[in-house]
């Protein structure tokens, strides 16, 4: 875990900043094989969200450690969700379309997404980052959900588009956290 301590800070940053470029690629190219990088963003994300919660004298409280834990592990269950959905050939990039384990997919992505912005609350709420990444992963969320999905199947585009602010948010968190400080102090 010390390991993951340290690197944390780096984790959200690769993931944040992968997911900004992966979300523009997407824009332009919705059923590109691009969609595949999406699941090293929600590993680089989760394990970078536990990473800051384990650092030394993290002060995030029950909740950020809840959101944390389910943010790393919603990433790795979309991970394993999607290697079984590549190895049996139902991996559809079809967006509306008829995906089987559509429902399997919701779930997890959606438990890894509600993680990380607990976890961006937590942080929000200890004072223990500066506010603008933590309110960003928050637009991100409340964008993707409300914008992506109403977008989704008539402007894939603005759908993927509507995600790019939690990923800056998460760049924004994770440099602020690779500072001496870290995420103990404001």
């Amino acid at each position: 875990m010390d390991a993951l301590a340290r690197s944390g800070g780096y984790l959200v940053i690769a993931g944040g900043g992968l997911m900004v470029a992966l979300l523009v690629v997407l824009a332009a190219s919705p059923t590109g094989p691009a969609i595949y990088a999406f699941f090293l963003v929600t590993v680089l994300l989760g394990l970078g969200v536990l990473g800051l919660a384990v650092q030394p004298g993290a002060r995030i409280g029950r909740f950020g450690q809840v959101s944390a834990w389910a943010a790393a592990l919603g990433g790795l269950a979309v991970v394993v969700v999607g290697a079984y959905a590549i190895g049996t050939n139902q991996f559809s990039t079809d967006i509306g379309g008829d995906d089987p384990l559509g429902p399997l997919f919701a779930l997890t992505s959606t438990a890894w997404m509600f993680g990380s912005l607990g976890f961006a609350i937590a942080l929000l709420r200890a004072g223990a980052i500066p506010p603008l990444g933590a309110w960003l992963v928050l637009a991100g969320t409340i964008s993707a959900i409300v914008v992506g999905s109403l977008a989704a199947t008539s402007y894939p585009a603005l759908s993927y588009l509507s995600a790019v602010p939690f990923g800056a948010g998460w760049v924004l968190i994770g440099s602020a956290a690779i500072r001496p400080a870290g995420v103990r102090a404001a």
